[in-house]
């Protein structure tokens, strides 16, 4: 689980550069979907990688995709807890 989780960090920020080279910003705001997309690499040595998603609450579940194509990409998909204490984080690989 810990490698698989490492990979997975790894991966991400390999593909950083395609979304924040293309916004030139941490913070990306999508108007179709009214949804806010924050990434923020922590200048202190770490190896975190630290986001932010804001959508509205009529969608069942957000996701963010890193890749250059839909295939064979990473995605994060989120949702929220039944009673909205928690959210869940759930990393897919596509085909």
């Amino acid at each position: 689980m810990a490698s698989s989780l490492l990979w997975l960090m790894f991966y991400l920020i390999s593909q950083l550069h395609l979304v924040l080279g293309q916004t030139n910003a941490s913070n990306v705001f999508i108007p179709e979907a009214n949804t806010i997309i924050s990434i923020n690499l922590p200048d202190d040595g770490s190896n975190d990688i630290n986001f932010y998603v804001s959508s509205p609450d009529w969608y069942q579940y957000s996701a963010i995709g890193f890749g250059s194509s839909m295939a064979n990409s990473v995605i994060l998909v989120m949702y929220p807890s039944a009673d909205r204490k928690s959210v869940t984080v759930s990393p897919r690989f596509t085909k």
